[in-house]
């Protein structure tokens, strides 16, 4: 449960990006993140990052609750719960986002880190 970063490993859709020389990344904050614009387009890029504790639904917890008949996790709907059930790739606290973007594309795209 202590996990924040899952091991970096590249999407096969992420092949696209060479051929079209495009990377979405996409970066849900510590606002929550709810319905149409998470099904539509929070979760569409090439690579997933959360702030830490960042609220990301399709839907309100007490909908799904009574859909189901059972009561959810504490942590769920978090980024931290997304991050250990494989739906984002990285929980990266904003003060640390510029490096880990940096590194991540270094990565993507042959290097060990792009200039910053």
């Amino acid at each position: 449960m202590g996990q924040t970063e899952a091991p970096l490993v590249i999407k096969p859709y992420l092949a696209r990006m060479t051929k079209s020389e495009l990377l979405a990344v996409m970066i849900p904050g510590m606002a929550s993140i709810a319905g149409g614009v998470m099904a539509a387009y929070a979760m569409l890029g090439d690579v997933q990052i959360a702030e830490p504790k960042a609220m990301l639904a399709f839907t309100g917890r007490r909908v799904i609750e009574s859909t189901i008949r059972e009561k959810l996790p504490d942590d769920f709907q978090t980024s931290e719960y997304y991050l250990n059930h494989g739906l984002i790739d990285m929980v990266v606290h904003r003060k640390d986002l510029r490096d880990k973007l940096s590194q991540l594309i270094g990565l993507l795209v042959g290097g060990e880190k792009a200039a910053a």
